[in-house]
């Protein structure tokens, strides 16, 4: 029913995330069948596991006469294993990259969207502010940290079962069936070490990412722009008619102002 649904469904976007849903379930069957030890469903599970995560979530998008970056439009397995800016990096190794052949940024990226979201809340403190903008990415952060936290806690579990099954197949009052069960558990704790390891390590450069890209830097931009805006009215407010009927106005500095305006310039 779930390969139906997908291949009948017309809508990239749709299409990818009924693909992730069905991912879920296949991971379910995937881990079941890894402890019944059927390694006929293991492989099916993992080749359908892998089908569904190779799905593209949408053609390229274009903003302004530039393709807007890809991450949200390659499948699960480009995003997350960051292949989808391979491009770019081919661009730098051979020193032909510019400010032209960058792609433009998401609409979440961009200084427009970020001070629109953010001048929607009507709340007198910055800090409220910005935590209502950001918060459903500072709750993606608790998430992954969290997340973090158990994968690290089930490597460390799954060495201590690992270690405890091998101590207790040693026993001579076990026979040789429990000898062959022994390895078997033995079997199942080492593959989950080594998916526990594997999750700990995605799971954290995932983490370093969306607390680099999703917090720091639209955080950064957010108020830079805004430092910006409030230099510029106090700028105009500063400035008075002299007697012979012209406007005179204070100092400014004139470096910063530019460099935030290339910055506002460049949100393509």
């Amino acid at each position: 029913m779930q390969a139906l649904a997908i291949t009948a469904e017309s809508r990239p976007t749709k299409r990818f995330t009924l693909a992730t849903s069905s991912a879920l379930s296949v991971t379910l069957i995937f881990v079941e069948s890894t402890y019944r030890q059927n390694w006929l469903e293991i492989l099916t599970s993992l080749s359908t596991l892998v089908a569904l995560l190779s799905l593209q979530r949408r053609p390229v998008v274009f903003h302004q006469g530039h393709a807007v970056d890809q991450e949200y439009g390659v499948s699960a397995l480009e995003r997350y294993s960051f292949s989808w800016a391979s491009d770019v990096f081919s661009l730098a190794k051979v020193g032909l990259l510019s400010i032209r052949n960058l792609p433009s940024l998401g609409h979440h990226m961009r200084i427009r969207t970020l001070k629109t979201q953010y001048a929607a809340d009507d709340s007198p403190k910055l800090w409220v502010q910005l935590v209502r903008t950001f918060g459903y990415r500072i709750v993606q952060q608790w998430v992954l940290i969290a997340l973090k936290a158990l994968c690290s806690f089930g490597s460390r579990f799954a060495i201590y079962q690992l270690l405890r099954t091998l101590e207790l197949g040693k026993s001579p009052a076990h026979g040789t069936a429990q000898d062959e069960s022994a390895i078997s558990v033995a079997s199942f704790w080492a593959l989950v070490l080594g998916l526990s390891l594997i999750m700990d390590s995605v799971v954290g450069t995932r983490l370093a990412w969306l607390t680099e890209t999703r917090l720091a830097m639209p955080v950064t931009a957010l108020l830079n722009a805004l430092i910006f805006e409030k230099s510029t009215r106090v700028q105009t407010s500063h400035k008075a008619p002299a007697a012979d009927g012209s406007l005179k106005s204070k100092k400014t500095n004139t470096g910063a102002s530019q460099s935030l305006t290339s910055m506002m310039a460049n949100d393509r």
